[in-house]
């Protein structure tokens, strides 16, 4: 009951820096419906989104000598295989594509260890029967909780999807380990992310319009074009936002900024539905 409590005040920003101190004291875990609260006082946080971070107790991990390589790695593949209860196999064959089984698992080994001296929490990771997961009640991670809240919401009635939205584009800051880009498991994990946020970005959007909530479905639709600059049908739902705030001068710009991109980088003209948005704009 405490725990929730510590929660609700957090999320409700009730003196938070005495309920973060009662939590540290007291040892408290967060219930299943506050896993992704960034609030929370957690002792290691990770930032993946727009960039890569840890922060432990508080304070960004900085390396003043030589970056320890392989730990960090580890934590990036385990983090974009999703993070709960990888096989150990599909680590090694990312990291240790070359090696034998037996010095790859050895090699997995000695990097799980490492990587736990680094974020100095043992209990930050759970390595057993042969898979290995980031223990969600002892470290948060951005695009996990980001993950968990869109899983969530598709099964939550349509008016509690736009609070949704809010918490999860508070933490969309970028694309997944953009300076992974590189690398195939960035890339799946990046599309799969960029995918789950468009999908409620779209809902919540549709859900403001139907309130005639028209700001608040306009400012989630350009949310929607920093995500993915390439959504046409985020351009066209912009579009008709502005034309219903009387935003004509905006709507006419976006629509040329919508046919700029979209033959920049695909080669194409915008569908015939958004061309007749932006006929009606001259009506």
């Amino acid at each position: 009951m405490l725990s929730l409590l510590c929660a609700r005040a957090l999320q409700a920003g009730i003196e938070t820096d005495y309920v973060r101190s009662l939590v540290r004291k007291h040892h408290l875990k967060p219930d299943d419906n506050s896993v992704e609260s960034e609030q929370w006082p957690w002792p290691v946080r990770i930032y993946t989104m727009g960039s890569f971070q840890i922060v432990r107790e508080d304070i960004p991990l900085e390396f003043p000598g030589k970056t320890p390589q392989k730990p960090l790695e580890l934590l990036k593949v385990l983090i974009a295989f999703g993070g709960q209860n990888v096989p150990e196999e599909r680590l090694t064959d990312a990291l240790w594509p070359d090696a034998d089984g037996d010095l790859a698992y050895q090699s997995l080994e000695i990097t799980v260890r490492r990587l736990r001296h680094l974020l100095g929490e043992d209990i930050c990771l759970r390595y057993g029967a042969r898979s290995l997961s980031v223990d969600r009640r002892q470290c948060w991670v951005d695009s996990l909780a980001l993950e968990n809240i869109v899983k969530r919401s598709g099964s939550i009635s349509a008016d509690r999807v736009a609070p949704k939205y809010r918490e999860a584009a508070g933490l969309y800051r970028g694309h997944f380990l953009p300076s992974d880009s590189g690398c195939e498991w960035a890339v799946s994990r990046s599309e799969t992310l960029q995918s789950m946020m468009l999908r409620l970005i779209e809902e919540a959007g549709r859900h403001d319009e139907g309130q005639g909530e028209w700001e608040n479905a306009a400012a989630c639709y350009q949310k929607g074009l920093d995500v993915d600059c390439l959504a046409e049908d985020l351009y066209r739902r912009l579009m008709i936002c502005y034309q219903k705030l009387g935003r004509r001068a905006e709507a006419i710009r976006l629509y040329q900024r919508c046919c700029s991109v979209l033959q920049t980088h695909l080669g194409i003209r915008p569908s015939p539905e958004t061309e007749a948005v932006y006929a009606s704009l001259h009506q």
